[in-house]
C-alpha cells in the first residue's frame, strides 16, 4: 500500500502491507500507524510516534515485529528508551547554571527527590509527563532565571499561554506551585509561594479564566448510549474494559480505579463498601471517602476473582501484575470506537463536542463514568429530575457537600441512600445485557 492509497482508505483500521501486524487507522485526514498483534488470546496494540512517514512506519514496524518474533514486547522497549532519554536530558540540566540555583536547578533536583519517595510509583508516565511539560511550556521562559528572582508576573507569563487550556494549564500550575513549595523548604526560595490562585496570582488570571469554555470539559457519552456501551466492554472481558466498567457503575475517577485493591473492599457488610485511601483521591482527605458497591458492580469484582494475580494485590492488574497505566482508558475508548466503525455502527463520540476538524470527540472514561451518570440522574425524561438531590448525587461523584442535610439523614441512611441511587445506575447501566 502506498502513500496515495491510504490518502483514499475509508475512516478505521486497515491492513498496511510489508510488515505483518502494521495497521493504519484513518479517520478523516488524522493518520496513525500502529502496530497489531494478538498473544495469549489478547489483542494488542501499540501506535506508533504521530506524524511519521509511511517509509518510517514500515522501517519501526519491522523493529517491532523482530521484538515480537523473539517473545518481546516492543511497548516495553520504548518505554525503557524513554526512560535513558530523560535521565541524559536529567544530567544535561543538572550541569546548566551549576553556581546559581536556577529554576531549571531546582526542578532536577524536585525530580530528585520525588524519585527518592517513589512518587512516581503506578504511574509509569508521571515523570515523563512533568518533565516535557517543563521543557515545552516552562524552561524557555524561565528556565535558567534564579529563581529567588522569579514572582507572581513571571508565573502570568508562563501560564497566559496554556491557560485557555484547563487541563493542560492546571497541570502545569499545579506542577510549577509544588515546586516552588519544594524551593521554599530548600530556602532556595524565600518568600510566599507566588504560585497561588488565592492570591494575586488568581487576580491577574480572571480574565482568562472567565474565557474558558465549556468545550473543555471531558467528553462524555450519551447516558443513553452507556448500556450498549457496558454491553460491549463485557463482551471485551479484558481487565482494562473491566475496569472500566467498574468505573461507570461506581461514578469514579481511574486513578482510583486502577489503584485499587482488594483489602480495600469490604463486601461482607449490610452495604458492601470500596473505601478509596486518601493518596488515590483527587480532594485528599475532604468529605466521604467510600462508595457503595451495587450488585452490577459486584459482578464485575467477581469476574475479575479468579483472574486475580497470585502476586498481585490489585483488583484490576495489568499483565504484569502491575497497576494499568492511565492512559488505558483513552486508548480502549479509541480501539473499541474504531471496531464500531469498521462493524458499520456508531462509534463511542460525544455529539456534543467536535475537534479541530469538526467531528464528534471520542468519549473519555472520566467523562462517561461521572458526566454520564449525572445527566442520567437528573434526567427527566427518565423521570430522575427531583428524585435524587443535587447533594446526593455530588456525594456519590464525591464531591464536597456544599450543606447538609438539615439532619435528615445520620451516617448510615446516608450510605442507604447513595447505595440505592447506585444500584439503579447499575440496573440501567445493565438493562441491555442478554438482549
Amino acid at each position: 500500500m502506498s502513500k496515495t492509497q491510504i490518502s483514499t482508505l475509508s475512516d478505521g483500521i486497515h491492513a498496511v502491507g510489508g510488515v505483518v501486524g502494521l495497521r493504519v487507522s484513518k479517520q478523516g485526514h488524522k493518520i496513525r500507524y500502529l502496530m497489531r498483534w494478538t498473544r495469549h488470546g489478547v489483542r494488542h496494540d501499540y501506535y506508533l510516534p504521530r506524524d511519521i512517514s509511511l517509509t518510517e512506519a514500515r522501517k519501526l514496524g519491522a523493529e517491532c515485529r523482530y521484538q515480537l518474533d523473539r517473545g518481546e514486547d516492543p511497548r516495553v522497549e520504548h518505554k525503557r528508551r524513554e526512560v535513558e532519554a530523560i535521565e541524559k536530558l536529567h544530567k544535561l540540566d543538572a550541569q546548566k547554571s551549576v553556581y546559581l540555583k536556577t529554576f531549571r536547578n531546582v526542578a532536577v533536583e524536585w525530580f530528585e527527590y520525588q524519585r527518592s519517595i517513589n512518587a512516581w510509583a503506578n504511574n509509569e508516565k508521571g515523570e515523563r509527563t512533568a518533565y516535557l511539560r517543563l521543557r515545552k511550556h516552562v524552561y524557555p521562559l524561565i528556565g535558567n532565571r534564579v529563581i529567588q528572582e522569579l514572582g507572581v508576573e513571571d508565573a502570568v507569563k508562563v501560564l497566559t499561554p496554556v491557560w485557555k487550556s484547563k487541563n493542560s494549564a492546571d497541570k502545569i500550575y499545579q506542577l510549577l506551585r509544588r515546586i516552588f513549595e519544594f524551593a521554599i523548604i530548600k530556602k532556595y526560595y524565600v518568600g510566599v509561594n507566588p504560585i497561588d490562585k488565592r492570591g494575586s496570582l488568581g487576580v491577574l488570571l480572571q480574565p482568562l479564566t472567565l474565557q474558558r469554555t465549556a468545550g473543555e470539559n471531558m467528553a462524555a457519552l450519551p447516558y443513553e448510549r452507556v448500556p450498549d456501551l457496558m454491553c460491549a466492554l463485557l463482551n471485551n472481558g479484558t481487565n482494562s474494559a473491566l475496569a472500566v466498567a467498574f468505573s461507570i457503575l461506581t461514578a469514579s475517577r481511574f486513578r482510583a480505579v486502577r489503584l485499587s485493591e482488594w483489602s480495600e473492599c469490604e463486601l461482607d457488610g449490610e452495604i458492601p463498601l470500596w473505601r478509596i485511601p486518601p493518596e488515590h483521591d483527587k480532594n485528599k482527605g475532604r468529605g466521604i471517602r467510600h462508595i457503595p458497591l451495587s450488585p452490577q458492580a459486584l459482578v464485575i469484582l467477581q469476574k475479575m476473582k479468579p483472574r486475580k494475580h497470585d502476586k498481585s494485590s490489585f483488583i484490576f492488574p495489568s499483565v504484569r501484575g502491575l497497576a494499568l497505566c492511565d492512559s488505558v482508558p483513552s486508548t480502549l475508548f479509541r480501539s473499541m470506537s474504531a471496531d464500531q466503525v469498521l462493524a458499520g455502527q456508531d462509534p463511542w463520540v460525544d455529539p456534543l463536542m467536535l475537534d479541530s476538524d469538526g467531528n464528534p470527540k471520542v468519549a473519555t472514561q472520566h467523562g462517561t463514568a461521572r458526566a454520564s451518570f449525572k445527566s442520567w440522574a437528573k434526567s427527566d425524561r427518565l423521570g430522575n429530575f427531583g428524585k435524587y438531590s443535587e447533594e446526593l448525587i455530588e456525594a456519590c461523584l464525591l464531591h464536597s457537600i456544599r450543606k447538609r442535610y438539615n439532619g435528615a439523614y445520620d451516617r448510615s441512611t446516608f450510605d442507604l441512600a447513595r447505595y440505592q441511587l447506585f444500584c439503579s445506575w447499575g440496573e440501567y447501566c445493565f438493562s441491555r445485557l442478554g438482549e
